[in-house]
Parts: C-alpha cells; structure tokens; sequence
C-alpha cells in the first residue's frame, strides 16, 4: 500500500488490478498508476494475482475476491470515505467480479461508498474461448459464463452504494468497444429496474393507507346520516375528522415518495461511459501515471460528477 504520511484518516482507498489477459504482466506495471493516486491524495493498494497456465480462472478470480475481502477491512480500519476499484484490461473483468462477490455481504460490510472505474474491460469471456488467449486459461463454455460479468449484472448492480465510471479508448479494436458499451448499458438498465421497483413499492404502500383512511371516512359518513345516534355519530365524526386529517397528511407522503424518486432517478446517473479519444489499449493505462494527463482529468471529473469523490 502506498501513503502519503499527511493524509487525512478519510482519504480514499484507490485499489489497482492489472490486465495482461490473465496470463502477464505482474504487480510491477502497477506502479505507475499506483503513483498517480499518490499525487492526487488517495491510499493506494495494488492488487495481484496468480497467472495461467498455473492456476485457472475460477483460482484466479477466487483470489481476487478473497483480497477483496481483506480490502474492505482495510479501509474500515483506516477509516476512508469511499473505496476507488479501477482496473485495466482483464483487470476491469477482475474488478467486476469483485463487485458481484461484495453483493454477497451484509450491507453492515460494505463500504458507504465508492466508484469502479473499468478501462478497456473484458466483460464477455465466451469470445475468448476460440483464441490463443484460452489455451492457457483453459476455459470451457460453463467457465467463462459462470466468470463473465454480463451474466452478473444483477448481483453487480445490487452494490448500490458504487457508481461506475466505463472508459474505453478511441484507437481500441471493435470488440472492446462492444464490451464496454454493452456492459455499460446493461448496468444502467439494472439499476434502472431496482429504482423503478423502489417507486412502485413505496407508492404502492401509500396507496394502501390512503385506501384505508378513504373507507374510514365512508363508514364515518354513513353513521353521520344516522339521526337516532347523533351523540355517538358526533363522536365518531369527530374521530373521522381526525381519520380525515391524517388522510390528508397520508396524500403528501405519498407524493414525497415519487419526489424522492424523482431525486434518486436524477443522481441515479450513476454509470458514466465515454470513449477517450486519441487512446489504445496500452496507452489509456500509461495515462493514469499522471494525475494531469486527459485519463485522469476525465477519471477525477467522472468521480466527483457522480459524488463520490
């Protein structure tokens, strides 16, 4: 981990995975980024992991999540305000089921919040399985579905308390450009449906207490016509009135539920995607070794565009 010794105990803990297919490159390519953070003021751990063909892609992502457990302690103790997963390449894939793995825990455990930034991510694992990329990895059709992320949008939406930020470079091949932007926009129709759900929901119950009071109010209107009970039916209107004045409090609640949807819907932007011109595959990680280069000006604008930073 590196830290600068004047940070305040809230500081951000950026988390770094690197690419390298599953099978090169090694924590080495992680300093770069790691000094990055350094100088934008954030905690810097940088997360490795075993390659193929010495392990697999089930070990490698279970190593992964394991590290991640211990990340989540770690920021806990140090007490910081958010936790920033980015990850390059195969090392966006790895941050992805790393959020799916976290859905798992009690809210109690996770952190309140926190943002994922994926560059030039690998998201769909089946295209590989014809290429050199799986000899080593040795993947069959039920591995790479149970270790892609598209078939974990569900689980990796349901960590609610992270945006996501996905960024793919204009110079990159035509099926990361598909990866990203559909990754993207299965994430945004995910949290788009559990927003949804929230609205229903609350309205719904408003619905039944207005429904409630409304055939209060009927009854008490019936025994008002009553003239042989007027004594008791003063008493009950009176109650009525009371019936009909919490019914009234009821309606506004009820339009305060849709409203504070309506605000969560506007912040609900939390998936940023864009594509960086004048980026490869390579050069949009070099790019995060400088805190001033266009990456992470974009990076940082993403991050505080979406409050977590």
């Amino acid at each position: 981990m590196f830290c600068l010794p004047d940070l305040p105990h809230t500081a951000p803990l950026a988390v770094f995975i690197h690419g390298g297919y599953w099978q090169e490159l090694s924590l080495d390519i992680s300093d770069g980024p790691a000094l990055g953070f350094h100088s934008l003021g954030w905690r810097t751990v940088s997360l490795g992991y075993d390659m193929a063909p010495a392990v697999n892609m089930d070990q490698i992502v279970q190593q992964v999540r394991l590290a991640g457990r211990r990340i989540l302690h770690l920021a806990a103790e140090l007490r910081s305000s958010s936790i920033l997963l980015f990850g390059h390449s195969a090392g966006a894939h790895l941050v992805a089921m790393l959020l799916a793995d976290w859905s798992t825990l009690p809210h109690s455990e996770r952190p309140l919040a926190g943002a994922a930034v994926y560059l030039s991510g690998v998201f769909d694992l089946e295209p590989l399985l014809e290429t050199t990329v799986n000899e080593p990895l040795r993947m069959d059709v039920e591995c790479a579905r149970r270790n892609s992320p598209m078939y974990l949008m569900r689980q990796i939406s349901q960590v609610s308390e992270f945006a996501h930020v996905v960024l793919v470079g204009a110079e990159e091949s035509r099926e990361f450009h598909r990866q990203s932007s559909e990754f993207a926009a299965a994430l945004e129709e995910e949290r788009s449906v559990e927003l949804c759900g929230d609205v229903e929901s609350g309205v719904s119950k408003s619905g039944d207490e207005v429904s409630k009071c409304d055939e209060v109010v009927s009854k008490c209107e019936e025994v008002s016509r009553c003239d042989k009970v007027v004594s008791k039916s003063d008493k009950i209107v009176s109650k009525c009135e009371d019936v009909v004045s919490k019914t009234e409090y009821v309606m506004p609640k009820s339009d305060q539920v849709v409203s504070k949807s309506d605000q969560v819907v506007s912040k609900s932007d939390s998936v940023v995607s864009e594509v960086l011109p004048g980026h490869d595959h390579f050069s949009i990680c070099e790019a995060l070794a400088d805190p001033n280069s266009d990456v992470m000006t974009r990076v940082v604008a993403c991050l505080q565009q979406l409050g977590v930073i």
